[in-house]
């Protein structure tokens, strides 16, 4: 068996097992904050609804096909406490995310100026409010722009 066969094995079973959890779920693995039942206690305190809209689970499977998502306030997929988890549907979700791409460019003399100041990429999305990922992947552009 060579390493090649062996690699395409592996991740052939690995996205089966990934389709057969959101099959028996509802939601996928790539960002599995359900384990000890966090997603069911986040969408029961938040009566299965958007918490921005009021939508519900129901309406949600009804309009989009799939199961209503759990948001991180903060961003951090790794800070799954119940306080930064919130219920929230597909079109505000993409909102809530779409703005903080949509940002970047209006607070690029800012992320620079912290990045500067040697703030991290968290605290400068804290501060913005604006998601980690985005900050850094705006400020890995214009330091690649600079140094062309």
């Amino acid at each position: 068996m060579t390493d090649a066969f062996r690699r395409d094995y592996k991740n052939d079973w690995q996205r089966e097992q990934r389709r057969e959890f959101q099959r028996r779920h509802g939601f996928s693995t790539t960002a599995n904050y359900a384990v000890g039942g966090i997603r069911r206690a986040v969408l029961e305190r938040d009566g299965y609804s958007c918490c921005r809209c009021a939508m519900t689970a129901a309406e949600h499977m009804a309009t989009w096909g799939r199961q209503i998502t759990v948001d991180h306030k903060d961003r951090n997929r790794a800070n799954n406490a119940l306080e930064n988890l919130q219920t929230l549907c597909l079109s505000c979700h993409g909102a809530k995310d779409h703005r903080s791409v949509a940002l970047g460019p209006i607070y690029k003399p800012a992320i620079l100026r912290m990045r500067r100041e040697g703030k991290t990429y968290a605290a400068i999305a804290d501060f913005l409010e604006m998601s980690i990922g985005t900050v850094y992947r705006w400020d890995k552009r214009w330091r690649e722009e600079a140094a062309k």
